[in-house]
């Protein structure tokens, strides 16, 4: 957006966890500031929205539903009493910073800042910091074309939060339209904990390249103890839209980066 020098944007997520017994819900806005070097961009992020956690008590099993030598009584109900409310709304807050050198990308983010209780029964359960690191850089595959031909983007992921971190390595396949990656991921001790494949694809609405709809698609395949067969793993998707708006005539902001910008790497 020229005229914010940035962008703004509306996410909204959802999960599931268990057997659907436990759902959230997140709607955030987003606001981001960009500044331009010769050949390097600096950006600022702001994340600020509000989730709501859900839970259906009915089909979580306790202690006293389970026999020791046959497993689950079939229509066994729980003595347990159940906390009166089975919704909580929250606010919850996030921030970071990205820079883009020629063909390297850096960055680190934080979530839930502020701290949020997300506690159903009146007892105080706040969500842990998490903070983000990651580094990417970009080798085009082709010398004649190094904007627009294919792009092999090797790249670092990490997150900690509580007593909890994981680090990620692999890389993506770029080229036009299309984006594929592979990923190694290990545990807080070091051990393999899964495989992730990505899928991403757009669909420009303008020829100038600057309207799209981005569809996306991963999915983790389980290397840990509790082995692939038992989980069937982990399935995300996404879909955004992406446009640029008008400056309104006002073409003279300011120097812009003649390198490559955070999109490059996606």
């Amino acid at each position: 957006m020229p005229l914010l020098n940035g962008g703004i944007g509306l996410m909204i997520t959802s999960s599931n966890e268990g057997s659907a017994y436990l759902r959230k819900l997140n709607i955030s806005g987003i606001y981001s500031y960009s500044v331009d070097f010769d050949n390097a961009v600096l950006s600022f992020g702001l994340q600020g929205g509000f989730t709501q956690r859900r839970i259906d008590f009915s089909k979580i099993v306790f202690g006293d539903q389970i026999d020791p030598l046959t497993g689950i009584i079939p229509g066994a109900v729980s003595g347990a009493s159940y906390p009166e409310l089975n919704n909580k709304y929250f606010f919850d807050a996030g921030a970071g910073i990205n820079l883009v050198v020629g063909k390297l990308m850096t960055g680190v983010s934080a979530q839930h800042i502020n701290r949020p209780n997300e506690s159903f029964t009146g007892t105080k359960s706040t969500l842990p910091l998490r903070v983000n690191g990651h580094a990417s850089y970009r080798i085009s595959l082709d010398p004649y074309d190094e904007e627009n031909g294919p792009a092999l983007i090797p790249s670092v992921l990490y997150y900690n939060q509580a007593k909890v971190s994981s680090v990620s390595a692999g890389f993506q396949y770029k080229y036009k339209s299309a984006n594929v990656g592979l990923w190694y991921r290990s545990d807080s001790g070091g051990q393999s904990d899964a495989v992730v494949v990505s899928l991403i694809f757009d669909v420009f609405l303008r020829k100038d390249m600057y309207d799209k709809v981005r569809v996306g698609v991963s999915h983790d395949a389980t290397l840990s103890k509790i082995q692939y067969g038992n989980t069937a793993g982990t399935t995300e998707g996404a879909l955004s839209y992406e446009t640029t708006f008008p400056s309104r005539g006002q073409t003279d902001r300011g120097p812009r980066s003649s390198g490559n910008r955070c999109y490059d790497f996606y």
